[in-house]
């Protein structure tokens, strides 16, 4: 045979510690998962969020003009108009102070 050496020996290895302490393992593969972790990125999307935020204010504007053009014809509620137009104007306000936030996150 093979001078008393079986490859599927169940005989215990020394090299093997057999302490069930595992802190010292746990400590030792969280501080490598912190090496090994990307950056913190922004997600794809929050790229274009300027462009987004800007091309909504822009809208917003156009639409504010169009309702000033139909505030000078005689058949439309003209209080029902500057309703509107002021609530344009505080979405508008809100869009410039959530750009302002935005470079306060770098973006």
């Amino acid at each position: 045979m093979n001078n008393g050496y079986y490859p599927y020996s169940i005989q215990r290895d020394p090299a093997i510690s057999f302490k069930l302490d595992t802190e010292g393992q746990t400590r030792k593969y969280k501080d490598e998962e912190k090496l090994q972790k990307a950056p913190p990125t922004l997600p794809f999307e929050l790229n274009n969020i300027v462009s987004v935020l800007g091309d909504a204010f822009v809208s917003l504007t156009e639409l504010r003009k169009m309702l000033d053009h139909a505030k000078q014809s005689e058949l439309i509620n003209k209080v029902g108009v500057e309703a509107i137009q002021e609530k344009i104007d505080n979405i508008n306000q809100t869009l410039l102070e959530i750009s302002e936030d935005l470079s306060i996150i770098d973006i």
